[in-house]
This record gives structure tokens, sequence and C-alpha cells, in this order.
């Protein structure tokens, strides 16, 4: 470790792995460092502020954790997971109605993005609005069911890459979430291993028709501001 003393990026992979496994404060180390090495680098802020909100006293350490969140926000405006962890941290504090459009603005960078689905669902729980919530909380259960299915089915292709039916399976969870284009690229590998499937080049047809009728830039969810208060580009 000493070679890489100052590789921001090695830090930064050291902050998360201690953070994974629990402890936070070597985490925290490995983080500061990191910070301190490229005062620039969204990511290690990143890492730095998830493992200081695990971090006791957590108050204390999740308002520094905000603070940092606030910085690479600045410099990478368009990276979800800096939205998504601000909102994380938010309602760690209580703070759900702030949580709240931290959540969606992370969704309309990502609207696959779980995690993110899940703190709006819970904002809108502990801000009154339960009918919401309940539709919220049903959204992040389908997708979530979708992405299990999509990380069971590609450990199968790991082990199984020329079964043409495993990437059409693939090809069809991807389209269900709106991943056009994974799906597409599904299809066309199934085919290429079996070409005189015409079921599958005739969905294949039907996907690349849907993805010429879909935007390519995702709308927001209903509500959702251009940028959360505090964070750049945020309406005054």
């Amino acid at each position: 470790l000493a070679v890489e003393a100052n590789n921001v990026a090695v830090l930064t992979a050291l902050c998360r792995v201690r953070r994974q496994r629990g402890n936070a404060g070597e985490a925290v180390e490995f983080g500061r460092r990191a910070v301190a090495a490229d005062a620039k680098d969204s990511r290690a802020k990143v890492e730095l502020a998830r493992a200081l909100a695990e971090l006791q006293p957590v108050e204390q350490n999740r308002q520094e954790a905000l603070d940092l969140l606030r910085a690479a926000g600045e410099a990478d405006m368009g990276t979800p997971i800096i939205p998504y962890e601000t909102g994380r941290v938010l309602g760690q504090l209580g703070r759900w109605s702030e949580a709240e459009p931290f959540a969606r603005r992370a969704l309309a960078l990502d609207p696959q993005h779980t995690e993110a689905l899940f703190v709006l669902a819970q904002a809108l729980r502990n801000t009154g609005r339960t009918a919401e919530s309940e539709k919220v909380e049903r959204q992040f259960r389908l997708q979530q069911t979708r992405q299990r299915r999509a990380q069971d089915l590609t450990s199968r292709l790991g082990a199984n890459p020329n079964d043409a039916s495993l990437h059409f399976q693939l090809g069809d969870v991807f389209a269900e979430s709106g991943q056009m284009g994974r799906a597409i690229n599904q299809y066309r590998k199934g085919l290429r291993l079996k070409p005189e499937d015409e079921a599958a080049r005739k969905r294949l047809v039907e996907l690349v028709r849907r993805a010429q009728d879909t935007p390519t830039t995702p709308a927001a969810p209903p509500g959702a501001p251009a940028a959360p208060p505090g964070m750049p580009g945020a309406p005054p």
C-alpha cells in the first residue's frame, strides 16, 4: 500500500471495501486520504461521505457527509449516485421533505436506480403521502425483482455463454424495464447463436421499433425539479 499512498483510485477502493466490511473508522481514514490526494475527485468524496454516514457520532458525521456530497455535486451534476446518497443521508437524519427532491433527481438521471426508488417511497411515507408511497413501493418491488432476475440470468450466462434462450430471456427482462439498447443487444447475441429462431427474429424487429419510438432522454418523475435545492442548477 505504501507504493500507492497517493493513488486516489486505490484509496477510494480501500475506503469502499472497509465500509462494506463494517469498519467505518478505517474507511473514513482511507476516504480522507483519497480526498486529500485529489480534492476534485467526486468519487472519493462520495465514498468518504458513505463511510461518514455510518460512523459514530452519526448526526455530526452525516452533516459532514452532506457537505461532501454537495461539493461532489458541484463538480459532477450528471451522476445519479450523488443525489441518491444525499437523499439517503437526509433520510437517515429524519429530514424526509428535503430527501424527496434528491431521490427524484437521481431517478430523473437514472430511472433504473432501484435504491433511489426506495428512498423516494420512504420520503413519501414519512411526509404523510401514504397512497403515493405505496405506488412507488410497488414500482420498487417490481424493479427489484427484475434486477434480481437479470442478475440470475447474467450469472447463468457466465456458465453457459452459448445458450441462446438465456440471451433471449435476459433481453426480455431488459425490455420490461425499458432498457431497449441492452435488450436488443441480447437478442442479437442470441440470434448469432441460433439464427434459425424466427420467433426471436420477429421479437428483435419489435424491440428495434420500440427503441425508435422511445425518447432517448427519459422524462423525470412527476414533480421532480431540475435540481434539488442546494445543488448546482437549483431554481432560486
